[in-house]
C-alpha cells in the first residue's frame, strides 16, 4: 500500500573523499601518494595539516549527512547530534 520503495545501501566516505569535499588541492594528494609509493617522508607542514584533517574525519565520521553539516557549519555539537 505504500507504493514504490527503493532501497539503497550507503557507505561512509573514505578519508580521500572527505579531503575531496574539503576542497584540498589535488596536487597535495598526488604529492602524498607519490611519497607513499617511494616510501619517503613527507614535509612536516603537510603532515601536520593532513593529520588535523584526519582527526576531523575521525570526529565527523564519514556519513554524508554529517560531512555536509560539517562543511556548512563546523560546530562539532551539531555534528554529534546527527
Amino acid at each position: 500500500p505504500v507504493g514504490c520503495e527503493e532501497q539503497m545501501i550507503m557507505y561512509p566516505l573514505s578519508f580521500r573523499e572527505f579531503l575531496d569535499n574539503q576542497n584540498l588541492d589535488i596536487s597535495v594528494i598526488k604529492y602524498v601518494e607519490g611519497k607513499f609509493k617511494e616510501k619517503k617522508k613527507i614535509d612536516d607542514i603537510i603532515h601536520a595539516s593532513l593529520r588535523n584533517q584526519y582527526l576531523r574525519y575521525l570526529i565527523v565520521g564519514g556519513m554524508p549527512e554529517a560531512v555536509n553539516a560539517f562543511l556548512k557549519n563546523t560546530d562539532i555539537n551539531q555534528i554529534r547530534q546527527i
